[in-house]
This record gives C-alpha cells, sequence and structure tokens, in this order.
C-alpha cells in the first residue's frame, strides 16, 4: 500500500459563496475520484482577527423589564461605561483601576435578570443568577471580560464524527488557533506538531473529497463573523489509491 499527499492552498476569496459570505467557506476541489482522502491536516493559517469582544451572543442587558441592547462592536473599559450610563436609568457604571472591576452606583433598587441577559459576565457578574442593585455603591463581583475571541476552531466537513469533545460529543474540528494577536491584526498560525506528517489509514474516515466546507468557530460554537475579511488556510491532504485499507 502507497500513499501520496499534497497541500491544499484554500483563500477564501475562491468560495463557492463569494459575495455573500465567507464563513462557513465551500470550496470545489478537482479531485480524482479513484482518490481515497486519508487524513486532512490544517498546516499554516493566516486570519485577520477583526472579532468584535460585543456581538449578538452577549449583548443584552434586561434591567427589570426594559431590555436594553449594546450596540455589536469592539469595546474598550470605557465604551461600556459610556454606553451603558447612556442607556441604563437609575445607576452609574465607573471603574475602579486598583481592583480592575466595574462599580454601580444605584440611585434606585434595580434588578438584572440573568436568563434574560448575555452581557453579565462582560460586566463581571455572575451570568447564572439575578443580580439585585440596592441604592449605593456595589463592586462587581469579578473583573470584566472584555477579552472578545480566545481561540478559532476550525472545522471541516472531512473531518466530522472524528473528534470528541470534553462531554463525549462528536464534533467536527480539526485545529484550534489562538487568538494571540491585538484587534486588527492577522493571526499567523503554523502547525507545530511533527507527529501530524504520519498518516494513519482508516475505513472508517477514508473517502473521496469532490468540495470542502470549513467554519470558523468560537469556544461555544457559535459562528464567527469576518466582517466580509479575507483569510488564508493550507492543508496538507494525503490519499490513496488503493483499495485494500489496513486494519
Amino acid at each position: 500500500m502507497s500513499y501520496s499527499h499534497y497541500i491544499l492552498k484554500i483563500d477564501s476569496r475562491d468560495s463557492i459563496n463569494y459575495g455573500v459570505t465567507t464563513n462557513p467557506l465551500q470550496i470545489s476541489l478537482n479531485n480524482h475520484s479513484s482518490s481515497k482522502i486519508e487524513r486532512i491536516i490544517l498546516k499554516n493559517a493566516s486570519i485577520p482577527n477583526v472579532f468584535y469582544n460585543i456581538n449578538m451572543y452577549n449583548n443584552k442587558l434586561m434591567v427589570g423589564s426594559t431590555l436594553i441592547t449594546f450596540p455589536i462592536g469592539h469595546y474598550n473599559i470605557n465604551d461600556l461605561i459610556t454606553y451603558f450610563n447612556t442607556n441604563v436609568v437609575g445607576c452609574v457604571l465607573s471603574f475602579n483601576t486598583f481592583l480592575n472591576k466595574y462599580v454601580f452606583t444605584s440611585s434606585s433598587n434595580l434588578l438584572f435578570v440573568a436568563n434574560q441577559s448575555t452581557i453579565l459576565y462582560v460586566l463581571g457578574l455572575n451570568d447564572n443568577v439575578d443580580y439585585t442593585l440596592s441604592i449605593g455603591v456595589q463592586t462587581a463581583s469579578f473583573m470584566p471580560d472584555l477579552s472578545g475571541v480566545r481561540n478559532i476552531h476550525v472545522e471541516t466537513s472531512f473531518s466530522q464524527m472524528n473528534v470528541l469533545d470534553s462531554k463525549g460529543f462528536y464534533k467536527s474540528y480539526i485545529a484550534n488557533i489562538a487568538v494571540d494577536v491585538s484587534y486588527l491584526n492577522i493571526i499567523h498560525y503554523i502547525n507545530q506538531q511533527l507527529e501530524l506528517d504520519e498518516v494513519i489509514r482508516s475505513k472508517t474516515y477514508s473517502q473521496n473529497l469532490n468540495t470542502l466546507t470549513i467554519t470558523l468557530r468560537d469556544n461555544k460554537g457559535n459562528l464567527l463573523d469576518l466582517q466580509n475579511q479575507h483569510y488564508e488556510l493550507n492543508f496538507k491532504v494525503s490519499y490513496g489509491n488503493d483499495d485494500t485499507l489496513y486494519e
């Protein structure tokens, strides 16, 4: 049994859905029908860090019966204070630089409803229980989290049923890329694991591959918005033409 491999260079500009979305990304491959894809490995990537730290998944605050929606964008400590103080009646938000925590100064009794709010953790509050603001000054329980997306989970249609998460559920992740550059810079990823160059044949996962779908998600499985900015991925694709598979 012999096998070969090639480098598959993918540019989101070549997407079938170009002009509509770059995530998920669908690519047509000129693959010979006789070629059995054994393994696909992400070797390197260049992805722009354009991910907003306040997005559709963490921008809601329910104050009593009033829903306040923070506009999607990239916030710093003061940006969040400005919008909060403009829109929340009866409370002034400030920041304690010594404790690195938000401070709530309330002139009336207020209730932040946890099950209808998604921004509590960002503010440094427990997002599992309602938070009651009594008249006076209260300091947030934790430091605020404006870090945004910390890791990019790369998902491919090839790797379906090939990865287990911590709860034992099958996932289709092929790589985890740390977001290690600041906002608006380019994330450059290089796979340093040399053992990934070893090809292991599998009856379960060997398949023909004519269309590849790539999806970028955050750690909660949410689809990442790349603001129509393009990215590049390079995969190593290993294949064989022998129908006899090793056990």
